[in-house]
């Protein structure tokens, strides 16, 4: 398989990414950049991309939680949703399901401080106050 990167940082992209066949890029999409665009609605269309090592989402215009469907993301290594405005908390079965997750960053976002079970540094997981 090809590894393929993808990064529209700061074109401005907006609003929601449904339109894309995320799935017919599921095996080959290891790395997304989408940082810095005004995008409200990717987290559960990007949730098929299964391959993912690393996504960063942050600081976009992002709203609600974070979806059951990314624990079938089992390769995320790096997931970046800061700066956003989601809210709720990160259900600890989500993140047990996705066994190479060292990095998330959840800061400047409303979403509840939390841990992996069984962690152990540098797992990081960041929170606003709320």
């Amino acid at each position: 398989h090809a590894s393929h990167r993808t990064n529209p940082t700061t074109r401005r992209l907006f609003g929601g990414l449904e339109v894309i066949d995320w799935a017919s890029l599921s095996s080959s999409l290891f790395e997304l950049d989408l940082t810095s665009n005004e995008l409200t609605n990717v987290m559960t269309p990007l949730a098929v991309l299964t391959e993912l090592r690393e996504l960063k989402v942050a600081s976009n215009a992002l709203t609600g939680g974070i979806h059951p469907e990314w624990a079938h993301c089992t390769h995320m290594g790096t997931f970046d949703c800061s700066n956003n405005s989601l809210s709720g908390s990160i259900p600890t079965l989500h993140l047990t399901r996705m066994p190479r997750l060292v990095l998330l960053y959840l800061h400047g976002n409303k979403v509840a401080r939390g841990r992996r079970p069984g962690a152990r540094p540098p797992a990081a997981f960041y929170s606003t106050e709320f």
